[in-house]
C-alpha cells in the first residue's frame, strides 16, 4: 500500500513538472550540481593547516542548500535529461566506432533524435 502511495506520489511530481514548467537559473541549479567541497583535515597536512584556516571557518560550505520544491527540480531533470538522449544519439549516428558497431550488432538501437 505504501509503495502505490509513495507511486502516486512521484507521478503526480512528475505532472506538475511537466504541466507548469518553471525555468529554474544556473545559480539556484549550481547547488545541487556541484559536490560540497570536503571539510580540512588538519591531520593531513599538518600545522600549516591550522594556520591557515584561522578565521575562515566561516565560508559557507557547510550551509545548507536553499530549497526548491522537488517538481521543479524534476523538471530541470526532465530537460537535461532528454538533452543528453539528444546528444548521445547524435554521437552515436555520426560515429564509426567498434563499440557503436557492436551494440548495433546485438539487437542495441541508436536512438532517431536530431534537435
Amino acid at each position: 500500500m505504501l509503495h502505490r502511495l509513495r507511486r502516486w506520489i512521484v507521478f503526480g511530481k512528475l505532472v506538475l513538472a511537466v504541466s507548469f514548467p518553471v525555468k529554474l537559473t544556473s545559480r539556484q541549479l549550481q547547488v545541487y550540481s556541484t559536490p560540497p567541497l570536503p571539510p580540512d583535515n588538519c591531520f593531513v597536512t599538518g600545522k600549516m593547516a591550522t594556520i591557515n584556516n584561522i578565521g575562515n571557518s566561516n565560508d559557507g560550505r557547510f550551509q545548507t542548500p536553499p530549497s526548491i520544491q522537488s517538481h521543479k527540480l524534476v523538471g530541470e531533470l526532465l530537460l537535461v535529461r532528454t538533452q543528453a538522449c539528444i546528444s548521445l544519439g547524435n554521437y552515436m549516428r555520426n560515429s564509426d566506432s567498434q563499440e557503436t558497431a557492436f551494440l548495433v550488432s546485438q539487437g542495441g538501437r541508436v536512438p532517431n533524435v536530431v534537435a
